[in-house]
């Protein structure tokens, strides 16, 4: 069922010492694979001959997907590339069925594909974790077939894509995790990981600076000036939560990164880290102060060789905590006092208005994607709060909000994935090397940020946003395939066999 003590050399590097069999043949990446625009035109072709209109974009497709296979050449690469093609995708290419976040996903996949039928990767053994993952993303399906009394609508009001909903909140994090779990599992993969959360956050993090303290004219994309979020920094995710969320991960990869010894430019991390706090305040949201004292609190508890840096952070924290305490516990948003009483109802009311529709239809829910109109028709009041707080939005709460729109059945499926998730981290935890990267922080950093999630997710509907999600799942996938490898690595060298050499990226 999927136990880390499986014990497996991978297929292509075992054999005892002194074994020169021949590996497996794999593609020529650049040239075999040229079919696959073929494909996509012959495939245009016969759409335009049934009456199609969309076969310049399947010609489109082919291309993007075969050119991403000959040149990325690697699954880190093509994940790493669908989380940038997710967070700039819309400035850049707009919303669209072929959107760059779609485009790039199908690259991961194919990339992913031919590597395993190369023999470069092997698919794992499926225990708990993926059968709950298959499970709860069948059940969303079933959700969105079924008839509901309501329509589904985005967290603006407008129409909602049910297929969007279930690839944001399920498929792709769960994808990820595979993908990781089977292909990011050496420690040239973790750099490259830590190295591209950091580079993110360093962007998230100068954009809002920028904002509130200029220049505003290297403010990119520009629509951030225009956001309706009025004194607080929303970043390129129009959603400050999530923008000082995805800041607060980075803030603790670059701490990881920063205190290795190990890693060349490790001060490039470190200064990183300077923006990073003031970006977070200037979002003015209470969430993303609670995730990143969680974080560096929980750094401070866990993190057994690297806690001096949350030390540090924690310490100036408190220290401009203190000497601007008045205005921080000012009711004042656009100042950044986190003492505003309105989102505090609203959630109070969402909470309300879940749990009587939770009653309502306990098994299957309204149907996913249909809290808010559930909220606009069947509103309710939490005690003496204003009935008006809260009315019509999207759920506040994100399991809360699952429970309404899935029903207490996919609510538990949802619960099954994070308790087996955390349960295979920790098995790999304890087989992980207690030095590096790639070892045990690595894993212990998983835990803190998974707090994080879950605290941000207390207040906000995390399942729109992929980036966030797909971080954490995909963060857990490394932690696991590391563990496994780690697993193969002492049976092959209990038994002679050979273990392909990881690049030590990034490392002295």
């Amino acid at each position: 069922m999927g136990s880390l003590a499986t014990g497996r050399t991978p297929g292509p590097s075992a054999g005892p010492p002194g074994d020169r069999s021949p590996s497996p043949r794999r593609f020529d990446l650049g040239g075999q694979l040229a079919w696959l625009p073929l494909c996509a035109a012959l495939l245009a072709v016969v759409a335009a001959g049934l009456g199609g209109k969309g076969g310049l974009a399947v010609i489109g497709l082919g291309l993007v997907v075969a050119i991403g296979v000959a040149l990325l050449r690697s699954s880190t690469s093509a994940v790493l590339l669908w989380f940038a093609a997710a967070l700039f995708g819309d400035a850049v290419g707009g919303v669209s069925t072929l959107s760059p976040d779609r485009l790039a996903f199908l690259a991961v996949l194919a990339v992913w594909l031919i590597e395993v039928a190369t023999g470069r990767h092997q698919i794992p053994r499926f225990g708990a974790t993926e059968v709950f993952m298959f499970s709860y993303v069948a059940w969303l399906v079933g959700s969105a077939i079924m008839p509901h009394a309501y329509r589904a609508t985005t967290l603006e009001g407008g129409d909602q894509s049910v297929i969007t909903l279930i690839q944001t909140s399920a498929f792709v994090p769960f994808a990820l995790f595979i993908v990781a779990r089977t292909a990011m599992r050496s420690r040239a993969a973790v750099a490259s990981f830590l190295w591209f959360l950091v580079a993110i956050g360093t962007y998230l993090s100068l954009t809002n600076c920028f904002q509130f303290l200029g220049p505003k004219s290297l403010v990119w994309p520009r629509s951030i000036l225009d956001s309706k979020w009025i004194g607080r920094a929303a970043g390129i995710f129009d959603q400050p939560i999530i923008t000082g969320f995805a800041i607060s991960i980075a803030l603790a990869a670059a701490v990881l990164l920063a205190s290795s010894r190990d890693i060349n430019h490790r001060w490039l991390a470190a200064v990183a880290i300077i923006p990073m706090g003031p970006a977070i305040y200037f979002t003015h949201s209470r969430s993303p102060l609670l995730g990143t004292a969680l974080i560096l609190i929980g750094g401070l508890l866990f993190a057994r060789s690297f806690r001096t840096g949350f030390a540090i952070l924690t310490a100036v924290a408190a220290l401009l905590v203190v000497v601007n305490w008045s205005t921080f516990t000012s009711s004042d948003r656009e100042k950044g006092g986190v003492t505003s009483q309105n989102e505090v109802d609203d959630r109070l009311n969402g909470i309300a208005t879940s749990l009587a529709a939770i009653q309502e239809k306990p098994i299957f829910g309204h149907g996913i994607g249909r809290f808010a109109q559930v909220n606009t028709f069947e509103h309710k009041q939490f005690g003496l709060t204003d009935w008006r707080r809260g009315y019509g939005i999207a759920s506040h709460e994100t399991e809360l909000g699952i429970a309404t729109e899935v029903g207490l059945v996919g609510f538990g499926l949802w619960v099954a994935v994070l308790v087996s998730l955390l349960a295979k981290v920790g098995r790999a935890w304890r087989v992980l090397p207690r030095s590096g990267i790639d070892g045990q922080s690595f894993a212990a950093l998983f835990f803190i940020i998974f707090v994080a999630w879950i605290a941000n997710g207390l207040t906000l509907d995390i399942r729109f946003f992929d980036v966030a999600n797909g971080v954490v799942f995909c963060w857990a996938g490394i932690a696991v395939g590391c563990g496994e490898r780690a697993v193969e690595e002492r049976a092959a060298s209990s038994s002679g066999a050979r273990f392909p050499r990881d690049r030590r990226w990034g490392s002295r």
